[in-house]
């Protein structure tokens, strides 16, 4: 499956966009910061 990296420090945004986007096939990952977008790509 596919996935997306959303990377933003508000919390509302990543669930909006999990929201969003699982639908359409993708998985979902987050990091609220460049550091932690990183390590988790």
């Amino acid at each position: 499956m596919p996935s997306v990296l959303i990377v933003d420090d508000l919390v509302s945004i990543h669930e909006m966009l999990d929201a969003v986007i699982q639908p359409t096939g993708f998985a979902t990952a987050f990091a609220t910061d460049g550091e932690k977008a990183l390590a988790r790509y």
